[in-house]
């Protein structure tokens, strides 16, 4: 097995003769090994060259190993502009794993192209594509490059625009990227109307994503008695899901309003209705299978245990033992268990601090909230994520390699409808469009 642990010092000239060859293998293994040994590589310039030669190569595994050889390898190509077409090609490539790679390539590499403003406007010209793959990873690519856009309001506007698309996941991934971008935004003024239009949108979707999306921006918003008027209005709503989410949200917003609390009483009224909210939010998802996902269940008992501490105190242990068996129960079954169970800890940790200094005053109060709110926004990202998958092919670099079969055509190839489209953002329309109990 290969791996970057046990692999012997590359040979430069190996490589190149293997990438070379006219055996599939000897390729293949040629830019796996290009890959993962490049920064030992005594002449990167022949190595990025490499690189380049196999960018339209007939086999699928050595385009993707080209895709993130060129990630890797960017910052030290002469002819940056040349390799970033190289990974524009590779992002519209009819392979939906080469595709994978090469968006999470143009990640590393964009900060490192001068011409900025075109290579923008190159990742712009990927969201009109019909592939959907091609779509989605074109938002993907443009929010993960949002920073370093040249004219961020512009950059903004492009992605506001994508809200326009009528196709469920698009509209999806397209308000989530304004979610993620929304704090690099120059004009934080105008993105704030934009979200709060997005709220008044008569399509159900865009509300239901900007629900959610409004309590993950919530402390960057200007106007925040409107975005909790908005959230307000959307957890009133006829649709149970969208009443979910604004809940959810507005817990989150309540958590940051005690942190900037200025007295002791606010600090616990805003507290307070933090957790009605994620009760809330908690209670009414019980009945859906669909909503099993909803960080409330996790985060609440969480703030419950930290509020019984500081208010309570009195038989506050076996209280606040129960809400972390309650948070452990949470993550049976989830994809991101270990990472969430290492988030329960590093609460235990935190709460631990809490009981021994909750008398040091309002301060230290608003503190450690602030240090569980850091925790539980971590684990509500995971609760959430479908955990976009690194394609099976170049998951084990050298198991890939060593247990190839040339004749085996279908090996490793994904579905695209069977994997990137099962998403809760599907289950849940498909739930609320065949299910009364849902209204």
């Amino acid at each position: 097995m290969i791996t970057r642990e046990n692999i012997e010092l590359p040979n430069q000239s190996e490589i190149h003769r293997k990438i070379l060859s006219n055996e599939v293998n000897e390729r293949r293994m040629g830019i796996a090994e290009l890959y993962i040994n490049f920064l030992s590589l005594p002449d990167k310039k022949k190595a990025c060259e490499d690189v380049c030669r196999l960018v339209e190569d007939m086999n699928r595994d050595v385009r993707m190993f080209v895709a993130r050889s060129l990630g890797i390898a960017f910052p030290h190509f002469y002819n940056k502009k040349q390799a970033w077409d190289n990974l524009i090609r590779l992002a519209m490539d009819k392979d939906y794993n080469v595709q994978f790679w090469a968006s999470d390539s143009i990640r590393s590499a964009f900060p490192n192209i001068l011409d900025k403003k075109q290579a923008w406007e190159d990742l712009i010209i990927l969201t009109k594509e019909e592939s959907h793959n091609m779509l989605r990873y074109g938002i993907k690519s443009l929010k993960n490059v949002f920073p370093y856009a040249p004219d961020k309001n512009q950059a903004w506007k492009d992605l506001v625009s994508l809200t326009n698309s009528n196709n469920i996941l698009l509209l999806h991934d397209a308000i989530y990227a304004l979610g993620t971008v929304f704090p690099f935004v120059t004009d934080r003024k105008q993105a704030w109307k934009d979200l709060h239009q997005l709220t008044l949108d008569e399509r159900s979707d865009a509300q239901w994503d900007t629900a959610d999306v409004l309590g993950m921006v919530f402390s960057y918003i200007p106007d925040k008695k409107q975005a909790l008027k908005d959230l307000q209005r959307l957890a009133s709503d006829e649709i149970s899901g969208l009443r979910i989410a604004a809940n959810y949200s507005l817990g989150r917003a309540f958590i940051f309003n005690a942190t900037e609390a200025g007295s002791e009483e606010d600090f616990r009224n805003e507290l307070e209705l933090a957790l009605k909210f994620f009760e809330q939010s908690v209670n009414e998802a019980v009945i859906y299978e669909f909503f099993s996902n909803n960080p409330a269940k996790f985060c609440l008992p969480f703030y419950r245990s930290l509020y019984t501490i500081l208010f309570k105190k009195q038989d506050a242990e076996a209280e606040v033992q129960n809400y972390f068996a309650e948070a452990k129960s949470v993550t049976e079954g989830k994809e991101s268990k270990e990472q969430l169970l290492e988030v329960v800890k590093n609460l235990e940790s935190a709460l631990k601090e809490v009981t021994k200094i909750r008398k040091k005053g309002f301060g230290t109060m608003k503190y450690d909230l602030n240090v569980y709110r850091q925790y539980c926004e971590r684990a509500a990202e995971l609760m959430k994520s479908t955990k976009e998958k690194a394609p099976d092919a170049t998951k084990n670099v050298g198991e890939r390699i060593a247990h190839f079969r040339p004749d085996d055509k279908k090996d490793h190839i994904r579905d695209s409808r069977e994997s990137e489209y099962c998403l809760p953002t599907i289950k849940r329309h498909i739930y609320r469009r065949n299910c009364m109990r849902c209204k």
